[in-house]
């Protein structure tokens, strides 16, 4: 992790939501049972892959096999003592302890070597970073702020010496994140290599395709830079600058960066109208932030030129302007001709939305949110087409929503748009999913799709999420997806509930969505029948309880 982003992440600890981090959820199950469940639950090349993320950025400082390690420890080294001052040797399960521990509270326990110290010399000059070597002449730090870069300081020249309790590895980078399992898978990885040494942490590093930068289009070499930015002088040009660029900042940039009124999901993303820009704020140095990513900002591949400078120009007007001067670079003749040459101005932005003219056959899989107050999202769903016709699912004008988690059916709608089309892999909108567009026929919010057999009950019996809300699939004793089925006339869900195995489809007859359910047997198929009548009597029961609370 670099120390650049100590600060970003500590001062955005007050913003968290209400109801806690991540970080905070995990200390109040317990080193022991987190450390349990990396070895039941983990998976190492899962958690070899968030390692070597660079957005936690923890090979800033740490190696993971062979190596140098630049502020931290070597984590490919196998941890034979305890790093609490005794000679004591980790157990396998005390050191996958010490590792969630280090995880969440870094500061706990240091190793007297990289333990942080700051050095100030009789030139004024603050040095902060890892002690590499001393002798009687000359102290050598890895500097924090330089990525561990060695800095030659003469004892002469040395006025100060102290020494910190607290790590360079900032509190809070769980928080980045998604999840408990990614946490686990974390762990599982650093286990395995700390046990295995770098032998294994070569096994486990993710191919090198996956870990190298993306090369920028070949047109970005010919960009007429200086004539996008002078455009900001005329008015007119100005404000539809302006305008294209507010819509860009909104549909993507808001979610991690935030507006002027809340912060952004990403606790370490810059907020603009306070904040520093570690890779400059100058409108070219901004334009290559988005070309080419920076940190833990990914590089934008998708915006052509034009759309980078309008959401640029939205950034500096509305963000720097009056309320972060600072950072507002002024333009100037000299600015502007020293700017790459270039005299293109690269491809239009794209007028046509893949995603919605894209044939994805007759279903859709994804969480799809039926209305807008969140009591209806089908977390696993799966949208089917049930008019004829050709073009696949987003051509339809009748349609069923399923919830495989809960094997309910969410909705059936009609209308001439198929969803909205939001979410990252459609629109390219963080932190949304798609809602079903046109009129709602019926529809049926969360909850288990068939009561439970041996109780009769429908309620909910999943576990809660951080947000209270249920997720996963019903326990298998309940019901259980098995599979999906493609034929001639549609799609067919294959599944259990209790002991007893249902086919079911929808189809439209007479332009009416009418939904049919039936076991093996009763489908004429030649899959096994129901075991005894008790499972009948079962079937028939559920049925009828599943047809009141679904409509049909």
């Amino acid at each position: 992790m670099s120390v650049g982003a100590v600060n970003s992440l500590n001062a955005a600890e007050a913003a968290e939501p209400v109801g806690g981090t991540l970080a905070q959820s995990l200390a109040q199950e317990g080193v022991e049972s987190l450390a349990a469940d990396a070895l039941r639950l983990g998976d190492p090349m899962r958690g070899a892959a968030i390692f070597h993320a660079s957005y936690l950025t923890c090979t800033a400082c740490h190696a993971a096999g062979a190596g140098l390690s630049p502020l931290g420890p070597n984590l490919a080294t196998p941890h034979a003592q305890s790093h609490t001052g005794d000679a004591a040797p980790l157990t396998v399960s005390q050191l996958r302890e010490h590792l969630v521990e280090s995880l969440l509270e870094p500061s706990k326990t240091i190793s007297p070597e990289y333990r942080t110290t700051t050095i100030l010399t009789t030139e004024g000059r603050s040095i902060s970073g890892i002690v590499s070597r001393e002798s009687a002449e000359m102290v050598v730090v890895r500097d924090a702020a330089a990525g561990g870069r060695e800095i030659e300081i003469p004892l002469a020249t040395l006025e100060e010496r102290s020494t910190s309790a607290v790590s360079l590895m900032p509190v809070g980078l769980v928080n980045l994140l998604a999840d408990r399992q990614q946490f686990l898978d974390l762990v599982r990885y650093l286990d395995e290599i700390a046990r295995g040494g770098p032998d294994r942490a070569m096994a486990l590093r993710p191919a090198a395709a996956l870990l190298a930068p993306p090369v920028p289009a070949a047109y970005e070499r010919e960009i007429d830079h200086a004539s996008f930015i002078a455009e900001w002088a005329n008015v007119e040009k100005s404000g539809a600058a302006l305008a294209r660029g507010e819509k860009l900042y909104s549909r993507v940039c808001a979610n991690c960066h935030g507006t002027l009124a809340a912060p952004g999901s990403l606790p370490t993303a810059l907020r603009f109208a306070e904040g520093k820009s570690k890779f400059g704020s100058d409108p070219h140095a901004m334009y290559r932030t988005l070309t080419l990513g920076a940190g833990q900002m990914v590089a934008q591949g998708w915006m052509v030129p034009s759309q980078k400078y309008d959401v640029i120009h939205y950034v500096r007007e509305t963000f720097l302007k009056d309320k972060n001067s600072t950072q507002y670079a002024a333009i100037t003749p000299e600015y502007l001709a020293a700017l790459p040459a270039g005299s293109s101005r690269g491809p239009e932005p794209s007028l046509i939305e893949p995603w919605r003219i894209h044939d994805y056959g007759p279903f859709l899989s994804g969480s799809i949110e039926v209305g807008s107050d969140g009591n209806n999202v089908a977390r696993k769903g799966l949208a089917v087409r049930l008019d004829p016709g050709a073009g696949g699912v987003g051509r339809g004008h009748v349609w069923i929503l399923y919830e495989l988690d809960t094997l309910r059916a969410a909705a059936i709608w009609s209308g001439d748009a198929f969803i909205d089309w939001k979410g990252i892999n459609f629109d390219g909108s963080h932190g949304t999913h798609p809602h079903v567009n046109g009129q709602i026929i019926a529809a049926v919010s969360t909850l288990p799709g068939w009561a439970d057999p041996k109780t009769g009950s429908f309620t909910d019996p999943r576990p809660l999420g951080r947000d209270k809300k249920p997720y996963g699939p019903l326990p298998t004793p309940h019901a259980r997806f098995r599979s999906l089925h493609h034929t001639r006339d549609g799609i067919v869900l294959d599944y259990m509930v209790g002991d007893t195995r249902v086919l079911e489809t929808a189809q439209l007859k007479a332009g009416q969505a009418a939904l049919s359910a039936g076991t093996a047997a009763a489908a004429g198929s030649a899959l096994p029948p129901m075991p005894n009548s008790k499972n009948a009597m079962v079937f028939i029961r559920l049925f009828y309880r599943r047809a009141a609370s679904h409509w049909l």
